[in-house]
């Protein structure tokens, strides 16, 4: 459940630090040498980041809608010349992770954009490089919203976001996929991953809010590590899961063996 939630904050963080003219995330003139997922004893190389979940506590807030409160560790562990180059390292990593995160109150989580296969930190990018495939659904999608905003409304409805529209959008094209209407200007591949999506229950596009630094460690204070140090900082995120359907009457109705 955390695994797309980790890459995003990965790919944050990358797109966000300063890098040198190779192209590489540096804290002062120290270049990160790995990037991992999941933490681990042994480093291949350091500095290196490691991003790993700590714990997920869930809990309904109505029915069938449920609040996943994720907790979300980033660590930096660096060895230099001296305890005092590694105290500085790990003030600067956490100085620049805190000023990053702060400006990410609400985040975006994408699977693999199913159109392309590439990874992207934003719902606009359907809008941005698929609109042959979101154009008439996009036109949907909004008239829809309208249509809604015109009950209980006699002024006009303020502008979408294009990241809304798409997810929208989005979900149009799903439900054609699911009842298996033709989409337009989409390949037989890209049909089989929004198969995939759906079989597999897929949350292509998730939404975290409330996003914050709950705590920072600057450093682990073991003076029998010498000149080699760790940081940690938690980040704390909340999520809404709304559970469309709760039975008993949503199953087969066919006769069914295990084989």
């Amino acid at each position: 459940m955390q695994q797309n939630i980790l890459e995003t904050f990965q790919a944050i963080l990358f797109s966000e630090m300063p890098k040198n003219k190779s192209g590489n995330i540096i804290i002062f003139d120290r270049e990160i040498k790995g990037w991992n997922l999941g933490d681990r004893k042994l480093k291949p190389a350091t500095p290196a980041i490691t991003l790993f979940g700590k714990s997920i506590n869930r809990k309904e807030i109505a029915t069938l809608t449920y609040e996943l409160e994720h907790t979300i560790t980033i660590k930096l562990e660096t060895g230099n010349d001296s305890q005092t180059i590694s105290a500085a390292v790990l003030q600067e990593f956490e100085r620049l992770v805190n000023e990053i995160i702060s400006y990410h109150r609400q985040i975006w989580v994408m699977t693999a954009c199913p159109f392309c296969m590439n990874r992207t930190l934003s719902p606009e990018h359907f809008i941005l490089q698929h609109n042959d495939i979101f154009a008439d659904y996009l036109t949907e999608a909004n008239a829809n919203v309208e249509a809604v905003w015109n009950q209980t409304h006699s002024t006009a409805m303020p502008a979408l976001k294009n990241s809304r529209k798409a997810i929208m959008a989005l979900d149009l094209i799903l439900d054609d996929i699911r009842n298996n209407k033709p989409v337009k200007n989409i390949t037989d591949e890209q049909k089989r991953a929004l198969e995939f999506i759906l079989s597999t229950k897929m949350k292509p596009v998730r939404l975290l809010y409330d996003v914050k630094i709950a705590d920072i460690n600057p450093t682990d204070n073991s003076i029998d590590k010498q000149t080699f140090h760790t940081g940690e900082i938690s980040i704390q995120a909340s999520e809404l899961s709304l559970i469309p359907a709760s039975g008993p009457d949503n199953v087969s109705t066919d006769s069914w063996s295990i084989r």
